[in-house]
């Protein structure tokens, strides 16, 4: 009774180890997969940002010298 018992619990922490070792690589892949993610978007994502900022700098001189002409073609003296 007691070898029944020991063999079951002996198979039973084996299986819990092996599914430990198991999570942990496959935490530590998920990590490093996450991690090369973030990286990969943020590296796409900050000379897309640096353009838009660009653009929208041009925009506004560009509307100011639009307003600028209006204002000077109807103003009278």
């Amino acid at each position: 009774m007691k070898r029944s018992i020991s063999r079951r619990m002996s198979v039973i922490f084996l299986m819990l180890g092996a599914i430990f070792l198991i999570n942990t690589v496959m935490s530590a892949v998920t990590s490093d997969q996450v991690r090369l993610s973030s990286e990969l978007m943020s590296d796409s994502f900050l000379p897309i940002e640096q353009t838009r900022t660009a653009f929208k700098d041009t925009r506004h001189q560009i509307e100011l010298e639009v307003d600028k002409q209006q204002t000077s073609k109807y103003q009278t003296y």
